[in-house]
């Protein structure tokens, strides 16, 4: 009897090497969690900051390995600017540096260990507005994974206030349970983006928003912060009742995509950041089509649908996320990737779009890791 391909074989290691990985972080991840409760109220220790307590509170996670990048300041002081009273909370200790220059900006600092990432220190940033005796009207939740706003010139809360819903958001996206066109079966479910949503006091002032951050688990994988804190986060207040709006949503880039002629449709294609491997070969097939000139407008609109139905499009537009649909905002992850940020930087400088020279600068910096 013949063996596997190696490949499949790997793949079947690596599945199963995750399988008891997570029967130890399911064991684990709730004691870890236990204890850190207990400890809380001596190890996390607000600093006050300059800034007075207002109605619109900011809970603002960052994690900088280094010292904090430029930007963050300039988003800071957005914030300040928009009436809100940040309180940061930092998943590593801050320098002495850092936090002289945070001060100024900021309602509160706190230092945490980097326990559940970005989901374990909204957690405890939850339990300080609350332990501080704070009554805020909203909630912003807000990490440092991404530049914004991206101009001097944003309408960032101009447009926001615009929108009536209490859960607000900057994208919705689909995860886990997505679908393209050829994935009828699997239509999928929308949730918004948690490195930027908006609560108003419908929803923090609900008996479920407290106990969903009172029972969540400080989970220690990537995936499973975002399946059960970003998803499930979005699914508990969706079933509790709470509408939700974005300022950029799928639907508003499907539109887009209606709009857009075959040639329009090809330009696009080339200016996507990403396309998923599971669609390399329409993608070769498109690419070949251009270029013996038989590729068709449903051919291009068919592939970019599917693409734009299944990647955050945070991820999926960046440059043209700015110059077609006034992303206020840009999340850095992709742009770690050299591939993409080469493509940005380049597309940038033949067309100029209104972005802080700050940001151009850091991008140009980044690095995996």
């Amino acid at each position: 009897m013949a063996l596997p391909p190696r490949w499949k074989m790997h793949r079947e290691l690596m599945r199963l090497k995750r399988q008891i990985g997570d029967l130890r972080y399911r064991v684990t991840d709730p004691i870890n969690r236990r204890i850190w409760d207990m400890r809380r109220d001596i190890k996390l220790i607000p600093e006050q900051g300059d800034i007075a307590l207002t109605k619109d509170v900011a809970i603002f996670l960052i994690y900088q390995p280094k010292a904090c990048p430029e930007s963050l300041f300039t988003s800071l002081r957005c914030l300040v600017e928009a009436g809100f009273a940040p309180l940061v909370v930092s998943n590593l200790p801050l320098s002495d540096a850092d936090r002289a220059r945070l001060k100024p900006l900021a309602w509160q600092i706190a230092e945490r260990p980097n326990l559940g990432y970005d989901f374990g220190g909204y957690r405890d940033g939850v339990y300080l507005v609350d332990r501080l005796g704070a009554e805020p009207d909203s909630l912003l939740f807000v990490n440092d994974t991404i530049w914004f706003p991206v101009s001097e010139n944003s309408d960032l809360f101009e447009r926001l206030r615009a929108l009536e819903a209490p859960y607000l958001g900057m994208t919705d996206a689909y995860n886990f349970d997505f679908g393209g066109r050829n994935n009828a079966e699997r239509p999928g479910r929308i949730h918004v983006t948690s490195f930027f949503f908006w609560l108003k006091k419908p929803v923090i002032s609900s008996e479920l928003f407290k106990a969903w951050w009172q029972n969540y688990t400080l989970y220690s994988r990537k995936r499973v912060v975002v399946r059960e804190g970003e998803v499930g986060f979005f699914r508990a207040m969706e079933e509790a009742g709470f509408a939700y709006d974005a300022l950029v949503k799928k639907d508003d880039l499907l539109k887009m995509l209606d709009s857009l002629d075959k040639e329009e449709l090809i330009e696009l294609l080339g200016k996507l950041s990403i396309v998923l491997s599971k669609f390399k070969g329409e993608h070769d097939a498109a690419l070949a089509a251009i270029a013996d000139g038989s590729v068709t407008r449903q051919q291009l609109f068919e592939l970019i649908y599917d693409v734009v139905r299944v990647v955050n499009p945070s991820d999926l537009m960046a440059y043209e996320g700015i110059r077609r649909l006034n992303f206020p905002f840009l999340k850095k992850t992709i742009l770690k990737n050299k591939r993409v940020r080469d493509h940005f930087l380049a597309e940038n400088a033949k067309e100029p779009l209104d972005i802080d020279p700050q940001i151009l600068k850091e991008m140009a910096d980044l690095r995996y890791g």
